[in-house]
């Protein structure tokens, strides 16, 4: 059985994928939302600090009607709990797929996953949740397969985002007189703050919110693990 399968195969004149990279459009009818939902938060369970403890990805749901609108975001999930012919989202399932790959959605394969369908960096992925023996399995089997393929593409797009472009060499020579790092620092991020008795630099940018913090202490502070992780633990509130 095959999994991935390339919805559309285009040129290479295809704009960037549109959206935050930690932002995931979920098109589904408004009867379908709690279910797929349900399904789609027991895979996007990871959790980042900023340093408050928030989801890696957030689930934005719309309505099949914005689907024309939405096509070219970074990362699109269609998905249908049922067959019915008034569902929307089956109906828009059942427009955008050929023949052939629709019936494999139906009988074969519940996921059909394909990359720069209508944009470059873009995942979009289509779900067929009618049958919930099979869903259960399919999440279960291919739940570390799901994630990999989303974490890669967002380490992807922000390694492009971040690093490509001008630096803020102001910055960099600042930190470099200053500290002696050698560190290359996107534009548009500044210096956040910065305590120097405390041996603390914070830097990054506000919109979308990307930071960098260092600090620093002479000497063996610990051997221990235990005591390693509470002094990480309490200097994320103390800074």
């Amino acid at each position: 059985m095959t999994l991935i399968m390339f919805l559309i195969y285009g040129c290479d004149k295809k704009k960037a994928s549109l959206g935050a990279d930690n932002e995931i459009r979920v098109i589904c009818s408004n009867e379908d939302k709690d279910t797929v939902q349900r399904y789609l938060s027991s895979v996007f369970t990871d959790t980042i600090f900023t340093p408050e403890p928030e989801p890696y990805y957030y689930l934005k749901f719309s309505d099949p009607s914005t689907y024309e609108r939405l096509k070219s975001q970074a990362y699109i999930i269609i998905a249908s709990t049922n067959s019915n012919l008034d569902n929307s989202g089956f109906q828009l399932i059942k427009k955008i797929l050929t023949k052939d790959q629709f019936n494999q959605l139906q009988n074969n394969n519940p996921m059909i996953i394909g990359k720069d369908v209508f944009a470059k960096d873009q995942l979009f992925m289509i779900l067929n949740l009618e049958n919930e023996k099979k869903s259960n399995k399919l999440i279960q089997d291919k739940k570390n397969f799901i994630r990999q393929k989303y974490h890669d593409q967002f380490l992807s797009r922000q390694r492009k985002f971040i690093l490509d472009g001008i630096s803020n060499t102001k910055l960099e020579q600042k930190l470099f007189s200053k500290y002696d790092w050698s560190i290359k620092i996107p534009w548009g991020w500044e210096l956040i703050k910065e305590i120097s008795d405390s041996n603390f630099v914070w830097i990054g940018r506000e919109m979308p919110f990307q930071w960098i913090s260092i600090n620093w202490e002479p000497g063996n502070i610990t051997s221990d693990e235990l005591i390693a992780g509470n002094y990480l633990w309490s200097w994320l509130p103390k800074y």
